[in-house]
């Protein structure tokens, strides 16, 4: 069949190539947790300021226990440890660092200066759509846009939280930009099929495995290219990716890091768009690690946020701590997914 040609050549094309997929750069440190957001409540302003001081103390365990803490208090104590960075005090400067960073902090300069970058394009996208401009000055446009963003540290995971359903935001429009840094895209072929993720989905529903990445899709004029190398087949973008989709394809593809996708779930939990559901699916391991505390963290969160979203699903009480727990809670949502995929609302 001709759609069985074309797969092929991808996967061959695919298959020859492989380049560094480019990621936002988000710090390793572990999430904060909901369970240490409670615990900070309770915790003054006069606590935090005392634990900052505690930065700058002779003792290197009350330092290290300072910081610790202060991760831990997460957002309540920004303000006085974002204050902290310009202390005279090197080692209090340094630990304050670190601890921003730990917890996603962009300086308010750098939001100020990713709102302005989007109300800019948002502004030129209206012209364009007004005097019908061609695509082609859409994409540069976007080539511009996107480039500059890269410039500014942790801007994608401040565009991911403007798709909070609590934020005030355009958010077709900041996930057009969110897919545009994360080279988040769905390239759709003459004969009815999608290449997303790690496979090509036909029409008919079936499915051809694809490569595993990370691979690198270009478009220059009216040739596709994917690695570098042109790809034989007619292929457009598909331009309006929804909000849910974007979020999906960071928690279910290759492209997001551990702690966007692990922001990525949560928001789609706020959500509660069923729609969700086979992305984040598709983000479950069968097999886990004990000692990758990473993949632990987020099979835990994606087993919580399916219970969230589709309350008729399976449901799941683990900590995450239980490895026996999270294994039983992905057989049985992989055994409900293998039927509720093919029925209402998800067979369509």
């Amino acid at each position: 069949m001709k759609f069985v040609a074309y797969a092929l050549t991808v996967m061959l094309i695919l298959g020859a190539q492989l380049s560094v997929f480019a990621q936002e750069e988000i710090p390793k440190e572990p999430p904060i947790e909901q369970e240490a957001v409670e615990k900070s409540e309770a915790v003054t302003q006069a606590d935090i300021k005392a634990l900052v001081k505690e930065l700058g103390s002779d003792d290197w365990q009350a330092r290290d226990k300072a910081m610790e803490r202060l991760v831990e208090i997460g957002e309540p104590a920004l303000s006085a440890v974002a204050a902290a960075r310009d202390s005279d005090d090197f080692e209090v400067k340094t630990r304050a660092e670190k601890i921003l960073d730990a917890l996603n902090w962009i300086s308010p300069e750098d939001c100020k200066k990713i709102d302005e970058l989007v109300k800019s394009y948002a502004v030129e996208d209206k012209k364009r759509a007004d005097t019908d401009e061609e695509d082609e000055a859409k994409k540069k446009a976007v080539r511009r846009l996107i480039d500059e963003m890269k410039k500014i540290k942790l801007s994608g995971f401040y565009l991911i939280k403007k798709l909070r359903p609590s934020e005030e935001s355009d958010k077709k429009l900041v996930a057009e930009i969110l897919g545009g840094l994360l080279n988040l895209t769905y390239w759709t072929g003459a004969d009815g099929y999608h290449i997303a993720g790690n496979k090509i989905v036909m029409d008919d529903g079936e499915e051809i495995p694809m490569p595993a990445g990370p691979w690198r899709i270009e478009e220059k004029g009216d040739k596709v290219f994917i690695n570098g190398m042109e790809l034989q087949l007619p292929t457009k973008i598909e331009k309006e990716i929804p909000p849910v989709a974007v979020l999906g394809k960071i928690v279910g593809g290759c492209q997001g890091s551990f702690k966007l996708k692990l922001e990525g779930l949560k928001i789609l939990e706020e959500m509660k768009d069923k729609e969700a559901v086979q992305y984040v699916m598709h983000a479950l391991k069968t097999k886990l690690n004990p000692e990758d505390e990473e993949t632990i963290k987020l099979q835990h969160q994606i087993l919580t946020t399916l219970s969230k979203i589709e309350k008729d699903g399976p449901s799941y009480e683990g900590d995450g701590k239980d490895i026996e727990k999270l294994q039983t809670g992905t057989a049985s949502w992989k055994k409900w997914w293998r039927k509720a995929r093919k029925e209402e609302p998800y067979n369509k």
